[in-house]
């Protein structure tokens, strides 16, 4: 699974996965996309808050739409989340991505 470096709970920034090797290669782009935000470890009885808007899709390394990111903010220090995304190809695949995100505290 990949991991994003640490973020802290004040941290508001976009998270993005690259679909090209998945779907470009067979010569389609991502039509549509959905995020989620799960709990790998620790405890946090609402991971979903951390979602900020909605997915946004832009183009990739080649200048494909294959890249599909999500903002996030907030999260509790010493938890991971996992962000999920599931991409809709043109081409009618459907391909899933995940990610681990660690939330930190900085120190003074």
């Amino acid at each position: 699974m990949l991991s994003f470096s640490p973020k802290t709970p004040a941290t508001k920034r976009a998270y993005g996965m690259d679909f090209y090797k998945k779907c470009a290669l067979s010569g389609s782009t991502v039509s549509s996309a959905v995020a989620s935000v799960l709990v790998a470890s620790g405890v946090d009885a609402n991971p979903a808050a951390l979602l900020s808007g909605g997915v946004s899709l832009s183009n990739g390394a080649t200048n494909v739409q294959t890249m599909v990111s999500q903002t996030l903010l907030g999260g509790i220090p010493g938890v991971v989340y996992v962000l999920k995304i599931v991409a809709t190809c043109s081409d009618g695949q459907i391909l899933e991505g995940q990610a681990q995100l660690p939330v930190v505290t900085l120190l003074p």
